[in-house]
C-alpha cells in the first residue's frame, strides 16, 4: 500500500467510524442508559468547562479517531493482509474491544481526576457502553476499508 493510500484509507474509514462512535454515544447517552458523552468528556478534560466542551470534544476526538484509524489499518495490512470482508470485519471488531477495554476500564479508574463533575463518577455501565462503542468504531472502520479495497480506491497489497 502506497502513502496516498494509506492516509486516505486512514482518513475516510477515521471519519466514518468515529461518527458512528459518535453517535452511538450520544444514543446510550440520550436514553439515560450510561453516561457516554464521550465528546463533552474529552473536550471539558481540555476546556475546564461544559459549555465550551462540545466544539473542543469534536476535534479532539475526531482527530484521535482518524490517528487510531491508521493504526488499525497498520495492523491490518501488516499482521493480517488478507483481503476478504469477513476478516477485516472481525478484526475491526476486535481491534475496537481491545482498544474500548483498555479505554473504557481505564476512563473508569482514572475518572475521579476529571475536571467536570458530571465525568467524575465513571462506572461499569459507563465503561461497557465505551466498550461497546469502539468495537461498532472497529467494525465501520474494517467495513470501510473492506469497501474502499473492493471497489479499487486503494490497494491494501
Amino acid at each position: 500500500m502506497n502513502l496516498f493510500d494509506f492516509l486516505i484509507a486512514a482518513l475516510i474509514s477515521g471519519i466514518l467510524a468515529t461518527i458512528g462512535l459518535s453517535l452511538y454515544s450520544f444514543l446510550v447517552t440520550r436514553s439515560g442508559m450510561a453516561n457516554a458523552d464521550m465528546i463533552r468528556a474529552v473536550g471539558g478534560f481540555y476546556s475546564r468547562s461544559y459549555e465550551k466542551s462540545y466544539g473542543v470534544g469534536q476535534i479532539v476526538h475526531f482527530i484521535a479517531g482518524i490517528i487510531f484509524s491508521g493504526i488499525y489499518l497498520l495492523i491490518f495490512i501488516n499482521f493480517f493482509n488478507n483481503d476478504t470482508g469477513l476478516s477485516f470485519l472481525a478484526l475491526g471488531s476486535i481491534a475496537g474491544f481491545i482498544h474500548g477495554f483498555i479505554f473504557s476500564f481505564g476512563m473508569a479508574f482514572l475518572s475521579g481526576q476529571h475536571p467536570l463533575e458530571q465525568f467524575r463518577n465513571a462506572d461499569f455501565k459507563s465503561a461497557t457502553a465505551h466498550t461497546v462503542g469502539h468495537v461498532i468504531y472497529g467494525l465501520l472502520i474494517g467495513a470501510a476499508i473492506t469497501f474502499l479495497n473492493a471497489q479499487g480506491l486503494i490497494d491494501l497489497v
